[in-house]
């Protein structure tokens, strides 16, 4: 087996070994195209700032604050740029924030925690968006913003890919 040499001028492109990945622009590429790299680094991230906020000496309500504004503004750009599916973000996620919570309200364990989370202030909940729908939001912004976009290029770019996201396409249409 070759290996190839890639060079630009007088650099050379170091080359990526069958089984192993790279990282791009702040985007993790692996070999077998599956995320699972980036889905255990954004399980990771997660975990360790639910931890930190846990260990802070505040009140709930104010961990609950944390949840709402700062951690999703940490997790926004891998929620945009990965293409994971809803059912690992509710799973895995959505359920990381609702054990979490969960201990912050000392809730028993038969609580509804992602749906209180979800509901509005005024009919008892939280109002903390659940990452699923997050990741919703954004990929909906990301599709729209391709579909009107001034450069012709982008527009193509959408025509392109919006047989694999249809859903998203017929929102935008209506």
């Amino acid at each position: 087996q070759y290996r190839p040499n890639l060079s630009i001028g007088d650099e050379y492109v170091p080359v990526i070994n069958i089984g192993e990945s790279f990282t791009y622009l702040g985007k993790h590429f692996d070999f077998n195209m599956d995320n699972q790299k980036a889905k255990q680094q954004m399980k990771d991230k997660l975990t360790v700032l639910l931890r930190t906020t846990s260990g802070l000496d505040i009140k709930p309500q104010q961990k609950l604050e944390i949840l709402k504004k700062f951690i999703p503004t940490q997790l926004s750009f891998e929620l945009r740029i990965y293409d994971f599916s809803y059912t690992w973000i509710e799973q895995t996620l959505d359920s990381l924030i609702g054990n979490a919570v969960r201990d912050w309200m000392t809730f028993p364990i038969s609580t509804c925690v992602k749906e209180i989370l979800a509901l509005p202030k005024n009919q008892g909940g939280f109002d903390i968006p659940s990452q699923k729908s997050v990741a919703q939001r954004l990929r909906l912004t990301q599709r729209y913003m391709l579909k009107f976009n001034k450069s012709e290029d982008i527009r193509k770019v959408w025509s392109v890919t919006s047989l694999k996201n249809v859903n998203l396409d017929e929102l935008i249409s209506q």
